[in-house]
């Protein structure tokens, strides 16, 4: 199934070209976020960042389905 997935600020992955912010993924029908987060080779804590998929806030155990956009977004804390 293929998916559109947005990396926010430091999750942009570093091209030849720039940082690169919208990715388009292929993974087996019924794939996680957290297995998401694998292909995409992002180590960071689920914890530590908001995930968002079609609008909505979503667990790690998430189950995927074909189309689906998401939005990865590291949690920033500030003062």
């Amino acid at each position: 199934m293929q998916l559109v997935v947005y990396l926010h600020t430091l999750l942009q992955k570093q091209t030849p070209s720039g940082p690169q912010s919208r990715v388009q993924v292929d993974l087996p029908e019924g794939s996680s976020i957290a297995e998401l987060m694998r292909l995409l080779e992002i180590d960071m804590d689920p914890e530590h960042l908001l995930l968002v998929v079609n609008g909505k806030v979503v667990e790690p155990q998430h189950a995927l389905r074909p189309g689906d956009e998401v939005h990865l977004v590291p949690a920033i804390s500030g003062g």
